[in-house]
């Protein structure tokens, strides 16, 4: 069995990327169990990845910043130090694509941080992404307008609507410093809310680029709730269809969590 995961599903046979492959193996960071309960010895998730990036899999993982240093989430999960290993020591390669960009959208994540800071500065780069002048996300084809004819459309739109709504219902406080906000948790709560949305969304528009190349064969490892919605929105707009599935791998799922995944068939 692999330890360091607790499902996976196997999306295949999409109308729009013919002969694509794409597994989706769920995480929980928090590592409420330390093995996977066999008698059995355990593959090691970060090795079982590294197999596969190995053997010409594009392998897509999230607690991981893009660009900034690493930071210390999760630090009592053995499982996700040794995945930050693993990018430490691959991040130059070109099949190994960190997708959690929400680092690069907030500064810093920290309540003694973001306190201090004007609601208007905090979220910047939030508008500045919808505005396609985040300078990070310039080069990826559906970063642009061009992503209002593309097949994500209506995704975008409906995400740029859901940051418009918040925006014009915290309007009154921009010019606040956070922690002066009525209910100020309930804004970071959605501030977040729209960081994952665009996690997610990134993941999308990362995966056209990568299908438009020679690359059919993706690997996304991420927690449960963002591969239930990555999931998801891949059988919806790229018309995947589910095939193999093992383990917790929707939300529906959370309460009947395994320990660790079986090997999945190449």
């Amino acid at each position: 069995m692999i330890y360091g995961a607790i499902g996976y599903s196997i999306l295949e046979f999409s109308e729009v990327f013919i002969n694509s492959r794409i597994i989706l193996i769920s995480d929980n960071h928090d590592e409420e169990y330390k093995d996977c309960g066999t008698s059995v010895p355990d593959i090691q998730i970060e090795s079982y990845l590294e197999y596969l990036l190995n053997n010409n899999y594009v392998i897509m993982i999230e607690e991981i910043p893009s660009t900034k240093d690493l930071v210390s989430l999760f630090p009592d999960s053995s499982h996700v130090v040794n995945i930050r290993k693993l990018y430490i020591n691959n991040k130059f390669n070109k099949n190994m694509i960190p997708i959690d960009v929400r680092f690069e959208l907030i500064d810093n994540h920290d309540e003694e941080y973001y306190d201090k800071q004007k609601l208007k500065d905090y979220i910047n780069k939030i508008s500045d992404f919808f505005l396609f002048k985040h300078k990070f996300f310039i080069g990826i084809s559906l970063y642009s307008e061009r992503i209002y004819v593309s097949i994500l459309k209506d995704h975008y739109k409906y995400l740029k609507n859901k940051y418009d709504i918040f925006k014009k219902e915290y309007n009154n406080f921009f010019e606040n410093e956070i922690k002066d906000i009525p209910y100020k948790n309930k804004v970071i709560e959605k501030i977040n809310e729209i960081l994952s949305d665009i996690m997610e969304l990134y993941t999308l528009i990362k995966i056209y680029d990568i299908l438009n190349s020679a690359e059919k064969k993706i690997i996304i490892y991420a927690g449960l709730y963002h591969i239930s919605n990555i999931k998801e929105l891949l059988i919806k707009y790229y018309n995947y269809k589910e095939g193999e599935n093992y383990g917790s791998t929707n939300m529906i799922d959370i309460h009947n969590e395994t320990k660790c995944i079986q090997f999945i068939s190449e």
